[in-house]
């Protein structure tokens, strides 16, 4: 189990130093989109592997700006990687959570912002003096 989980920590080290990015690598573990090998150097292949949005061919030498000649069909193209993928789907489950958290809490949100009523300055006396019990 030790082993495992310092295999998990240095694929996500390795993918993002910034808490989200670690986020979405590791949605997309925990929802099956990415399925670790456990070699390290095939895993962080498969994560950041450019793809052509033709046909899912890598690139035919160098890309600019995420653009370039596909090596299958040789035509110029976009390319991203699966951790593109995985930061905006991670984007959008965060977005559904939040809006779900929203809708939850509409009512408390209501109550919480609703004005109290004002209070007279015999109001807060009879408040703070309680009359006593008989």
């Amino acid at each position: 189990m030790g082993a495992m989980k310092n295999y998990l920590l240095t694929v996500l080290q390795n993918c993002s130093e910034e808490a989200f990015g670690q986020e979405a690598v590791e949605h997309a573990i925990v929802s099956g989109a990415l399925r670790l090998t456990y070699h390290l150097p095939t895993d962080l292949h498969q994560i950041f592997d450019q793809r052509s949005a033709c046909c899912d061919a890598p690139p035919l030498g160098e890309t600019c700006n995420h653009a370039g000649l596909c090596r299958q069909c040789r035509n110029h193209s976009t390319f991203s990687t699966r951790y593109d993928e995985f930061i905006v789907d991670y984007r959008q489950h965060s977005r559904d959570h939040e809006a779900a958290l929203m809708q939850s809490y509409s009512g408390l949100l209501e109550e919480i912002l609703r004005p109290a009523p004002r209070l007279t300055k015999h109001d807060l006396a009879s408040m703070l003096n309680p009359l006593p019990r008989q």
